[in-house]
């Protein structure tokens, strides 16, 4: 991930719960 353009979603993907989203992407809902 690209924690220092992005830091929210280091955030986010720290989430057990949006680890696929980090892996598979939104497309794996």
């Amino acid at each position: 991930t690209k924690c220092h353009q992005f830091p929210a979603l280091c955030e986010i993907a720290s989430m057990p719960a949006l680890e696929s989203l980090k892996v598979y992407g939104p497309n794996s809902l």
